[in-house]
């Protein structure tokens, strides 16, 4: 199955509203006597509260600037702070423990054939790529033979001059 990134943004917002809201009704003082937690968050999670808090997430969303909550983003940030007030607002000792993640942000992204038919290629940068190097890369190509089932495979289609050297 393949998510792209609003997929991912609302997934995460439906479940950080279902767990704020299972927060909220488990507050410290009520939790501590219930002997069936979950028999409680069905009686007392409400659909209005977890729409609320999903249009509170969305508001952030819009107020980000870029309809982004994604970690190390000023959406992030709102998110993070909002969730801590409402814990903070029933009773919870909140503490944010910061840890560091993967993050890869696309500042441009281009391929161009400069010879013999100069043009813009379409690319599409994959998340978790490697960055190139300050002004990018160039390099020479070599054409290979249509019929070739392995095309760029064997070392004999590319010539010695331009085959990948082991430092």
């Amino acid at each position: 199955m393949h998510f792209n990134k609003r997929t991912a943004v609302m997934a995460l917002t439906a479940s950080a509203s279902l767990a704020l809201s299972v927060a909220l009704v488990t507050a410290p003082a009520s939790a501590k006597g219930s002997d069936d937690l979950a028999e409680q968050l069905v009686k007392e999670v409400e659909t209005k509260n977890l729409m609320d808090h999903l249009r509170a997430f969305q508001q952030v969303a819009e107020d980000s600037g870029n309809y982004d909550r994604a970690g190390g983003t000023s959406g992030y940030d709102a998110s993070l702070e909002y969730i801590k007030a409402e814990l903070d607002a029933v009773g919870y000792d909140t503490t944010v423990q910061p840890f560091p993640f993967a993050y890869t942000e696309e500042l441009k992204e281009s391929f161009r054939e400069i010879s013999p038919n100069p043009r813009d290629i379409p690319v599409d940068v994959m998340t978790y790529s490697g960055a190139s190097p300050e002004g990018g890369v160039t390099a020479l190509l070599t054409a290979l033979p249509v019929a070739d089932a392995t095309p760029g495979c064997e070392a004999a289609t590319s010539p010695a001059s331009r085959r990948a050297r082991s430092p």
